[in-house]
């Protein structure tokens, strides 16, 4: 049986409960065996899932990238739309 010990920082930041279910030894070890075997009788196994995981990730790297500049540019044309403005306006007039 597998099991969390408690807490896991990295994956719970507030410090609370893991939240991971417990896993049958049974069920587990087998599937972990029958992988390490696949990856020693073919390591281009592993190459190859290393290198799908490395094009996911650079997509995504690609996605965020343009998320922010989008943000950056409206940031700017905000900021340049009310840089005439002011949040406050003076109601009193000089006598």
């Amino acid at each position: 049986m597998y099991r969390c010990s408690g807490r896991d920082r990295l994956q719970q930041p507030d410090g609370g409960p893991c939240r991971a279910s417990t896993l049958s030894a049974g069920w587990i070890e087998p599937f972990v065996w029958d992988t390490l075997v696949a990856i020693l009788h073919d390591p281009g196994l592993l190459d190859a899932k290393l290198e799908a995981h490395r094009t996911r990730v650079g997509a995504r790297e690609v996605e965020f990238r343009s998320a922010a500049e989008q943000l950056r540019r409206e940031l700017g044309e905000l900021t340049a739309s009310s840089s005439g403005c002011s949040i406050f306006t003076s109601t009193t007039q000089a006598a």
